[in-house]
């Protein structure tokens, strides 16, 4: 596959991330780094398409880092959708935290270790709640243009009766 259509298909990608909010808008390349745990440079060579920076490794890491709303092999092969069709999240997905009775007596690592997991929860729900708003989303613009060929199909057949 050309590295340019990658590139498109890449891009493509981040904008729909955009539309959602999973992306930020104002520093796009700094938001997909810090999501992928990667440096900005090498996220912004890889979005202008340097063979060395946009490979297979990039864009399955790019892919995970936002949950596979987009599918990895239609960015890398051209292949399919561009939205992944396992990607509904999924209550089993978020982990339940148990608060300890005797929290007030946890030394203060025990304590880090809880609220990171509590902020990492955190933000799992807020990734699957944009999820869950992009598919209603579609599913109304679904309906809508199904609602409007219809309504075009009554017409038609109205014509002739």
């Amino acid at each position: 596959m050309n590295l340019v259509e990658k590139k498109e298909r890449l891009e493509k990608a981040i904008s729909h991330l955009m539309s959602i909010g999973m992306i930020e808008g104002g520093a796009v390349a700094t938001s997909i780094a810090e999501k992928m745990k990667r440096g900005m440079e090498s996220v912004s060579a890889a979005r202008n398409g340097h063979e060395r920076y946009l490979t297979e490794k990039f864009v399955k890491a790019f892919c995970a880092a936002y949950n596979n709303i987009i599918s990895y092999d239609w960015i890398w092969n051209g292949k399919g959708e561009m939205l992944s069709s396992n990607n509904t999240p999924n209550a089993t997905d978020i982990p339940h935290i148990s608060i300890p009775d005797d929290i007030e007596n946890m030394e203060k690592p025990q304590l880090l270790s809880l609220l990171a997991c509590m902020v990492d929860t955190y933000n799992k729900i807020l990734d699957n709640n944009k999820i869950l708003h992009e598919h209603l989303r579609v599913c109304e613009e679904i309906a809508r243009r199904d609602q409007e060929n219809f309504k075009y199909l009554i017409s038609q057949i109205t014509k002739y009766v």
